[in-house]
């Protein structure tokens, strides 16, 4: 593995953070700007739900296997899946401390 491997967690919980923050911010800017035009509730909740859905969508993309064996093989730096690989199967587990990444295809 790089050297960089046990950093990866504690960027992904700075990047966590982040984006709570931005949430957070995002909430209070849309709150001002909205409670003095008394916009349509349905306009609320759009806006409320907006950042849920994409921050969904973007956790769901980053969980497909392709994705996942990119990411595992960059971070190892070999070189990328054969397009005629199938089945592929990623699984990974981590502690405080430790982790490991399986990679297995058909």
């Amino acid at each position: 593995m790089s050297p960089q491997f046990p950093w990866r967690f504690h960027i992904l919980n700075l990047v966590l953070l982040v984006l709570l923050w931005g949430s957070l911010v995002w909430h209070l800017v849309l709150c001002g700007k909205l409670r003095q035009r008394h916009a349509h509730p349905a306009i609320w909740a759009f806006l409320f739900v907006l950042p849920s859905v994409l921050g969904g969508t973007a956790v769901f993309y980053q969980s497909l296997p392709q994705v996942r064996a990119g990411a595992l093989l960059r971070l190892a730096d070999l070189a990328p899946l054969p397009p005629s690989a199938m089945s592929l199967c990623v699984s990974s587990w981590a502690s405080p401390f430790s982790g490991e990444d399986f990679l297995c295809f058909s």
